[in-house]
């Protein structure tokens, strides 16, 4: 494990397991990863629940064959990635706590690019990088997406309803594209606009729901929902609370309570 510090960001790289079994890479990680402050172990009070967040993100053993191990300099890539993407930011935190672990799932190679993240907590981002994908790419976007969800108090490692979820999406994803403007990213454009309200008014009734089974039909497409519905959805609302504001102030915006921002646009 190698930390990094520059100016209001700490990098933690946990991508050291070249040649290792696989099955003992979380176990390691386990046993070095430490307590620490207000952000206890990587954004979790709990060491179980850090066990339950990697296990949920890390693993899919039954291809290890197809894992690609980082080159010698692929570490120092991910971390320069990061730092660059997060102090071209820094006027919209006050401090980021970045975890980089690897992943070894076909679904985040195949589908997001390489890389996949998660918000533990405030100011606390979890970056998961399958080498097999292009992940320099893609992790430029997904640590913008996830700052975004990290500057907010309300939103408490995702814990959230489903409404709320478009909400936090939606304004990741038009953050990410004002800093990147390199167009819409595959989260938002899977479905076409007539599709997309049809099915958010068949979900209208939902929106207050938490349970995990109605999140991942909607937002992973689990049920009988495509890939990434929530996400498009939530664009959708965004781009309509956008269009009413004659200045966008980030900083301010991101940290606004999703549940205000829901009844605006619906």
């Amino acid at each position: 494990m190698k930390i990094e510090k520059v100016d209001k960001i700490q990098i933690n790289d946990y991508l050291d397991y070249t040649g290792k079994e696989i099955d003992g890479v979380i176990k390691e990680i386990l046993d070095t990863i430490e307590l620490r402050g207000d952000i206890y172990y990587a954004g979790h009070e709990k060491k179980e629940w850090i066990k339950m967040t990697l296990e949920r993100f890390m693993p899919n053993y039954s291809n290890e064959s197809k894992i690609i191990y980082p080159l010698e300099n692929d570490r120092e890539i991910a971390r320069r990635i990061c730092i660059y993407a997060l102090e071209k930011q820094k006027e919209l935190f006050n401090f980021a706590h970045v975890f980089l672990f690897p992943c070894f799932s076909d679904f985040v190679n195949e589908k997001m690019s390489g890389v996949t993240g998660y918000c533990s907590r405030e100011n606390v981002l979890l970056i998961f990088i399958n080498f097999n994908g292009n992940w320099k790419k893609g992790l430029n976007s997904v640590v913008l997406h996830e700052l975004a969800h990290s500057v907010s108090k309300f939103y408490n490692g995702g814990l959230v309803s489903i409404g709320e979820g478009m909400i936090f999406d939606g304004l990741a994803e038009h953050y990410r594209e004002s800093v990147l403007r390199d167009g819409k990213s595959p989260l938002v454009t899977g479905l076409k606009k007539e599709e997309a309200d049809k099915i958010f008014e068949e979900l209208r009734d939902k929106l207050n729901s938490e349970t995990l089974k109605d999140y991942t039909d909607v937002f992973f497409g689990t049920g009988k929902y495509p890939t990434w519905t929530g996400y498009i959805l939530g664009y959708n609302l965004i781009t309509k609370f956008l269009k009413e504001k004659d200045n966008i102030d980030w900083y301010e915006i991101l940290r606004m309570d999703p549940k205000i921002i829901l009844k605006k646009v619906i």
